[in-house]
């Protein structure tokens, strides 16, 4: 049988181990005993196996708690590197989406300074049209009256 340390037993396996210790040195006779020291003896063998495998259980209980509170510990870090790998991610693409954002502003910058300047030079076109217009309408004007009388 393994050797427990019994600082490291929970509390109810250290109360269950002291009742069995209790019982064997306080050994009860049974009521249809004739011969005394033959039921002591049958009463503390009886509660040492009882002890020993209420140990044992209480034991392998423990082992299995154990056994489950590291998984849950493996889990758990489990679950925080995951938990870090989405935090880390969210901000990359936090960042990703603030320089697209970025360069949008840029882009749509330097668009309305384009729009800008075709709005400029179609004004300065359609004056330049208006000029031509102009100009030619004059010289129709010119070409049709009729020579000065010297």
């Amino acid at each position: 049988m393994p050797r427990i340390d019994s600082k490291r037993l929970p509390l109810r396996l250290k109360r269950s181990c002291t009742d069995v210790l209790n019982q064997l040195t306080k050994p009860q006779q049974a009521p249809t005993s004739s011969i005394p020291g033959i039921q002591v003896c049958k009463s503390r063998a009886g509660a040492v196996l009882h002890a020993q495998h209420l140990t044992f259980l209480d034991f392998q209980v423990y082992a299995k708690l154990k056994a489950n509170i590291k998984y849950l510990v493996a889990f758990v870090r489990l679950l925080w590197a995951a938990s870090r790998k989405y935090n880390f991610d969210l901000h990359v693409l936090e960042s990703k989406a603030q320089d697209a954002k970025d360069r949008l502003e840029m882009v749509a910058s330097q668009a309305q300074k384009m729009a800008d300047t075709v709005t400029e030079q179609w004004i300065q076109i359609q004056r330049l049209e208006q000029a031509l217009h102009i100009t030619q309408k004059k010289k129709k004007k010119k070409d049709l009256s009729p020579p000065p009388v010297a």
